[in-house]
């Protein structure tokens, strides 16, 4: 469109000039008319280039390849972005951080009593009370970091759990395989914190007791779950799926993205990468992949997540965790065929520019 409009001054140029110069007052009548309608078509033509809102990236660790990606897409739209450490900031209760345009939350909690986990909600809910857009919230932080409280959430949507329990005490466990409510093997993890890290398997009394003394202090919580008879692969090893959901930059609606099988290593019943799992591309995505996945985005309402479903040897499939702030290498991004990064950036952009016509929208009226 706009090399039309170029062309347009060209010609306005040239028969103007052949009418001065000939002393003919038909070109000149025709170079007035189209320099008019060129800019008539200018006038009537927005730039489709879109402002250039300053995001921030909420985040206390040192960057990590998800960062890192975050911070090439944006750069490469044009859009100014920068780390933000929840530490670092000084709260005004009477002033926002207007600078911002929106945050991309990469929040992190290992457990709810320390410094961090403070400074983090109070800074989602300072950004979000100064009305500046907040990809992933406080309460859909909360929802998330408690695994527990994302399967109690997924449970009332009607979305399949593997049998799930939280003590404080050992007795308790105990207590649930006298009543066969769970039985060995069984599943032992920490309620908070993610990459595979305290995820123990246990077979017996005595592996169970090692685990606890171990890794669990005496009245900290304690979370028991069946153990999923997982699938396997053409390897005969175990697998079940990291699933990428992000909200639609239009419609809002949570949207499927992508997704991996993540494979144990041969006699491991580990997926994780970071337990020196593998990942492999998933040829086809069947319907009720799709369907938990963006049930369970929705279920903890968050805008953007990595959901791990499993599937058993039977075919039930099941919710296991949602993350959102969950990690992405670049051979993840490549298997999948997408960068969900680039999804997260463009919502970032909408919910910015949602906001400010919003902010012009309550200053009219």
């Amino acid at each position: 469109m706009y090399l039309l409009y170029f062309l347009l001054i060209i010609l306005f140029v040239l028969m103007f000039g052949f009418g001065i110069i000939m002393k003919r007052v038909f070109p000149v009548i025709i170079s007035i008319l189209l320099i008019i309608t060129s800019i008539v078509i200018r006038l009537e033509i927005p730039s489709k280039r879109p402002e250039q809102y300053k995001m921030g990236i909420l985040r206390h660790a040192p960057i990590d390849t998800a960062e890192q990606k975050l911070i090439d897409i944006a750069h490469s739209h044009g859009y100014p972005i920068e780390i933000i450490n929840p530490l670092d900031l000084t709260l005004d209760a009477k002033g926002a951080l207007s600078e911002y345009d929106v945050i991309i939350s990469r929040a992190e909690i290992d457990n709810f009593t320390d410094n961090i986990t403070d400074a983090y909600l109070r800074a989602l809910d300072y950004f979000a009370q100064a009305g500046i857009p907040v990809i992933n919230s406080a309460s859909s932080t909360l929802n998330a970091q408690d695994k527990f409280r994302t399967l109690l959430l997924a449970q009332q949507v009607g979305i399949p759990i593997p049998s799930t329990f939280v003590v404080h005490e050992q007795q308790r466990i105990q207590e649930l395989l006298d009543r066969n409510k769970i039985q060995y093997p069984f599943v032992v993890k920490g309620l908070y914190g993610g990459c595979g890290e305290s995820v123990f398997f246990v077979k017996n009394e005595d592996e169970l007791n090692t685990v606890l003394n171990r890794n669990f202090r005496a009245g900290n919580p304690i979370l028991i779950q069946e153990r999923v008879d997982l699938e396997t692969n053409e390897f005969g090893e175990l697998r079940d799926m990291r699933i990428w959901v992000a909200r639609d930059p239009d419609t809002n609606k949570a949207r499927f993205v992508g997704g991996v099988y993540r494979n144990a290593q041969h006699g491991s019943l580990l997926t994780n990468l970071h337990a020196n799992g593998s990942i492999t591309p998933m040829e086809s995505y069947e319907k009720d992949v799709i369907e938990i996945s963006e049930k369970a985005l929705d279920a903890i309402n968050a805008d953007v997540a990595g959901i791990d479903l499993a599937r058993d040897k039977n075919g039930c499939l099941f919710l296991l965790e949602v993350n959102i702030s969950f990690h992405t290498s670049q051979k993840t991004c490549e298997v999948v065929g997408v960068s969900v990064w680039e999804q997260v950036i463009d919502l970032a952009q909408s919910r910015a520019d949602r906001a400010k016509k919003n902010r012009l929208h309550r200053r009219n009226n």
